[in-house]
């Protein structure tokens, strides 16, 4: 899918409607909520998410990674209300490396992509879940 350039910021939101709720939330202007590093919000956004969001991020993420650096940045910028690339001021220095801004647009969306790849299962593991004795008469035809 190509995506045209110069489209109104809400036009990029309603091509990208997953990545634009996250701007409405995690990557919104309160992004320091949803956890004290940038790892942390995408840890957040990877384990809050149903299996469905999941995968219709991931393919919104897919598509926004092959657009160009301008398109890239453009487009973030119609999704996100925060700067994942900036250094803020010279005090963030100390921080850890995880926890510092990513080095570049593209790097902050794959992170997310990778993020939402590997994330928790989509539904708990039930494999080691005893039936209760009515549920299993009804699985074995015997009475209880």
């Amino acid at each position: 899918m190509t995506i045209p350039s110069e489209l109104p910021d809400q036009e990029y939101r309603r091509l990208f409607p997953q990545l634009a709720s996250y701007g409405a939330g995690p990557f919104g202007e309160d992004v320091d909520t949803f956890g004290e590093t940038l790892m942390d919000v995408i840890q957040d956004v990877t384990e809050t998410r149903t299996f469905l969001t999941r995968a219709a991020a991931i393919r919104e993420l897919e598509t926004l990674l092959a657009c160009n650096e301008t398109d890239l940045t453009r487009i973030t910028w119609a999704l996100i209300a925060f700067d994942p690339v900036a250094r803020f001021n010279d005090q963030t220095a100390w921080l850890p490396e995880h926890s510092a801004p990513f080095p570049s647009l593209r790097d902050f969306w794959t992170a997310l992509l990778k993020s939402l790849e590997i994330g928790p299962p989509p539904w708990p593991d039930t494999s080691a879940r005893q039936p209760a004795s009515s549920e299993a008469a009804l699985w074995t035809g015997i009475s209880p």
